[in-house]
């Protein structure tokens, strides 16, 4: 026995090597991306789309991070051929999964690895004979178990498999066992195939197999002869076992293999000679994809669209045994499709050479069909979806879904026309989706639209689905609209006197009224005159629907160089264009057309001596006329300010409502680490890395139950890297070591004790969710037992410096950490991990540590580029919740003890000393042109200090 072992994990060792390095020579892209090799020293050479498919998670990163507006056809083209490739990626990346596990299951077999146990690891003596009561044409259906996965087996009709069948031609129910022929040699072998994917992995839990989630939903196998399904992979397998029915019934029992690949494959499959195999360049003809079927979910009840990717496993280069099938939630990549930002109306569909309709957004179903149609409407329009069977497979349709040629045969459909735009996507060339998409237009019928009814449709025929192609719809209207500049007024006139000092202005409004931001120039925006006008501002960025004015003024220069003899008795008029377009330097693929303007400049003949005449004869005129234009001026100034102040107090008022509120509730889930879990990962792992394994506690009384029989430790440590924070592993190897000595000294178990480490506990990919986070820092000092601050003594891996404690002592980050703790938790258990020693944090140490804002800041030292906001912007509302916290214990000393009240008193005085330095009302901000000073905390003290000495307003916020 322990010899069959030996063989058994040597061998499995043998094929994981084989899988690594490849099926097929020219295959080594799928497999590495797989697999997750690493081949980043062969990257330098390979283009973009190669690289996406090396990576596990870039076909999706594709699409979510694409948040673009089309703003053009040329542009609509690349963003769509953007979200072609990476369904494409995806569809791919199933093809090699299947292909990787289906030859995992043939050189398994072939190595002989199960030889020694001539029973296998199940045999037709483990199965149980389903009984005929428990289900609709149970008779001669038999159930087992193996490594917790369900394995179901039914006879067949002796035309598709000899092993395990019963005469006929056709499937039918068994009328009695008799009937049965039972080759249970050829059974115990098929089985023995069945059983080498449970057996020898766990596609579930290997780092080998990268399943997308929420578009793979299950991976099983399915035998042909005998017919036979065992369960390999689910995206909640746990579940789907507690579950498990043993015996379900089929209303017309027959084998459940791929249609096609039955075909190909299986239609005689017990014949050897008549069987014919596709040699190596026909490998294509082994993989098949259903058409998508409405499938209902067990546990959430929630009806999904699901196609089936099916390879053929091979028992040898002659023998085709059965099918690897993994279901594919086409209802997912609806959704996902569905959430694009391309236009206001984009639509999108996946479909099938006959126009049946694989996937399709909402909007897609509302224009092409009918509103409000919902998946299931479209794939079966006349019977109910399957909600009491695991595969809808097994229920005959009793009606055809409805395809893209129904939108113009049924009168309450759109009635677009798709014959001949799905004969241009499956032409004999047609457009491959990992090259782009191509483009054309189609047009809604008057009668379901009355404005904009021509749409421009990107298509493209995946390669890796030859049967299915992607289209892509939006109104052409809305990229025409997408991008475009307006002027206020298109012609206005400039009375200008050169006897003057000063010119006359006119101010014009310019507006985007498109979806997408414009970077504008006036005229080439080089900042000299058009001509003799003089624009200010000559370039800028506007945001979508923004409006901003432009000033137009006289080159009064002009005037004091031209001689007093060339002026004429009576005006002379010139006239200039002002023109607006793109700027060029604005890294921008939206072109509008250009905004123009007419301004006629009229020159009077300066008038010198006679102009103090005329103000001599009319003063009492002008001055009335100066004190109705003050008057005007004031009272536009007065609405102006008060504007101003009115927003400010209101913005102020919800920074403060944000910061009372972060001290007693959670903004983003508290993530943390069992010590034993952070002990084994071996570094400072992401949080998008350890989702699986951390504890994610939602809210506040979650925490608090939590915290009751467990200890929870903050970590704080600086990033030594600008990409990682620990690249040595040093500050890792000196954290495990504190978590040791801090669980040894305090007799805390390592089971109950919990590791908070910002890098693993906060988003670090997404901005919004990391500033949620960042807003809940309070909740999470105020829930831990100790803090540990980790500062061993390392160089710096893009600076030339040694990263120590004095260095993590003047980063920002790190002192809002500790003051966080500081001030809500006191300074009792504060410690310094440095040199393999854990000493507690001195007083000098944490007098430093208030003065958060005048630490470092990466993003100040990398003059934030590409970056919106500072991260001392992002720190406000946190900080100023735990000083509001502070201030409200000091308030109250019944509520705590004595020594513990004097503790607190104490760190408010230290902070109160120098209340300036803390919290600064601005600061600079620093770009790679230069500095701009921006409010920080401004006045938000003072306000907060009122807020807390309201009893009515404190009222107010202990109610909500």
């Amino acid at each position: 026995m322990c010899k069959a072992w030996g063989t058994l994990l040597i061998l499995t060792f043998l094929c994981c090597l084989w899988v690594a390095h490849g099926v097929r020579p020219q295959d080594e892209l799928r497999d590495t991306e797989l697999l997750g090799i690493d081949r980043s020293d062969e990257e330098q050479g390979l283009g973009e789309g190669e690289k996406t498919l090396r990576d596990p998670a870039a076909c999706a990163d594709l699409w979510t991070r694409l948040h673009q507006t089309a703003c053009s056809v040329d542009h609509f083209k690349s963003l769509a051929s953007t979200i072609a490739f990476s369904l494409e990626c995806e569809f791919r990346r199933t093809n090699n999964l299947l292909d990787i596990i289906a030859a995992l299951f043939e050189r398994t077999y072939e190595a002989g690895v199960l030889a020694e146990n001539s029973s296998g690891p199940l045999s037709y003596a483990n199965t149980t004979a389903c009984s005929p009561k428990a289900c609709q044409n149970c008779l001669g259906m038999r159930w087992a178990m193996f490594e917790d996965r369900p394995m179901l087996m039914w006879p067949q009709p002796e035309l598709t498999g000899a092993s395990y069948s019963y005469p006929s031609e056709t499937p039918r129910p068994l009328e009695s066992l008799d009937e049965l022929r039972v080759n249970k040699d050829a059974i115990n072998d098929a089985l023995r195939f069945a059983c080498l994917g449970t057996g020898l992995d766990n596609f579930g839990k290997t780092g080998k197999f990268l399943f997308t989630p929420h578009l793979h939903n299950r991976l099983r196998y399915i035998g042909s002869d005998p017919a036979m399904v065992i369960g390999l992979w689910e995206s909640d397998l746990k579940r789907a076992v507690e579950d498990h029915v043993q015996c379900q019934g089929l209303p017309m029992p027959k084998n459940l293999i791929d249609e096609t690949l039955f075909r190909r494959f299986f239609n005689r499959s017990h014949k050897d000679d008549d069987v014919q195999i596709p040699t190596d360049d026909d490998e294509d003809l082994r993989m098949s994809w259903s058409p998508s079927r409405v499938r209902v979910n067990p546990y959430t009840n929630k009806s999904l669209i699901i196609s089936q990717a099916s390879r053929v496993a091979f028992k040898s280069e002659s023998k085709p045994m059965g099918a690897l099938v993994m279901d594919v939630n086409m209802s997912h990549l609806g959704e996902v499709l569905q959430s694009l930002s391309l236009s206001p109306s984009v639509y999108a569909v996946i479909v099938q050479k006959d126009g049946e309709v694989v996937m399709s957004t909402q909007r897609a179903r509302d224009v092409i069909f009918v509103p409000n149609m919902t998946e299931t409407g479209l794939k079966q329009p006349k019977n109910s979806s399957c909600i009491d069977d695991p595969d809808c497979r097994w229920i005959p349709r009793t009606s055809r879904a409805y395809t893209l040629h129904d939108a113009e045969t049924y009168n309450r459909f759109s009635g677009m026309k798709f014959g001949s735009l799905l004969d241009k996507v499956f032409e004999s060339k047609p457009s491959d989706c990992m090259a782009g998409v191509r483009h054309t237009s189609i047009s809604l019928p008057k009668r379901r639209c009355e404005t904009g009814c021509d749409h421009a449709v990107a298509y493209c025929s995946f390669t890796n689905v030859p049967e299915w192609a992607l289209l892509i719809f939006t109104p052409a209207q809305e990229l025409l609209t997408a991008a475009s500049f307006a002027i206020s007024d298109d012609e206005v006139t400039l009375e200008v006197d050169c006897g003057s000092k000063t010119s006359p202005v006119k101010e014009f409004e310019l507006r985007n009224e498109g979806r997408v931001v414009l970077p504008f120039v006036v005229d080439g925006g080089k900042g000299a005159s058009i001509g003799s006008v003089l624009v200010q501002p000559d370039k800028g960025i506007l945001e979508p629907h923004e409006t901003i004015l432009l000033q137009v003024s006289y080159n009064m220069t002009i005037c004091e160089t031209s001689p007093s003899t060339d002026w004429t008795s009576e005006p002379t008029t010139s006239r200039e264009i002002i023109r607006v377009t793109v700027d060029p330097d604005g890294k921008t693929e939206c072109l509008p057309p250009p905004a123009m303007a007419k301004f006629h400049v009229r020159l009077q003949k300066p008038t010198f001596n006679s102009v103090a005449a005329t103000l001599a004869r009319h003063w009492t005129l002008l001055l009335s006329i100066i004190i109705l234009l003050v008057i005007f001026i004031l009272q536009r100034l007065i609405v102006r300010i008060l504007r101003r102040y009115y927003g400010k107090i209101a913005k102020d008022s919800e920074t403060l409502d944000k910061a009372l509120h972060c001290t007693s509730t959670v903004s983003y889930p508290m993530v943390l680490l069992q010590a034993s879990v952070f002990t084994e990962l071996g570094k400072f792992v992401a949080h998008e890395e350890i989702i699986d394994r951390a504890v994610w506690l939602h809210t506040m009384e979650e925490i608090d139950r939590f915290i009751q029989t467990r200890k929870v430790i903050f970590c704080s440590h600086q990033w030594t890297a600008f990409s990682e924070p620990d690249p040595t592993g040093k500050q890792y190897k000196e954290l495990v070591m504190a978590v040791d000595a801090l669980c040894s000294d305090r007799g805390w178990s390592k089971d109950s004790t919990y590791v908070w480490l910002d890098y693993s506990s906060i988003p670090q990919r997404h901005a919004g969710l990391q500033t949620l986070a960042i807003n809940s820092l309070t909740v999470y000092a105020a829930k831990v037992s100790a803090f540990i601050v980790v500062a061993p003594e390392i160089q710096h891996a893009d600076l030339e410096e040694v990263c120590d404690s004095s260095t993590y002592q003047r980063r920002a980050w790190c002192r809002a950490e500790q003051l966080s703790h500081l001030l809500v938790k006191s300074d009792e258990n504060m410690f310094l991990a440095e040199s393999g020693r854990l000493t507690k944090l001195s007083e000098e140490w944490l007098g430093q540590s208030v003065q958060v804002f005048q630490g470092d800041m990466t993003c100040c030292r990398r003059k934030h580029v590409g970056m919106q906001l500072c991260d001392r912007e992002r720190l406000v509302v946190a900080m100023l919740g735990i000083w509001a916290q502070l201030c409200k214990r000091i308030a109250r000393p019944e509520d705590m003890q004595d020594a513990d009240h004097a503790r607190f008193v104490k760190i408010h005085g230290m902070v109160m000393e120098r209340l300036d330095e803390v919290f600064p009302a601005t600061f600079n901000f620093v770009t790679e042109t230069g500095k701009k000073e921006r409010p920080l905390f401004g006045r938000l003290l003072q306000r907060l200090s009122d807020r807390l000495a309201d009893p009515e307003d404190e009222e107010d916020e202990e109610e909500d």
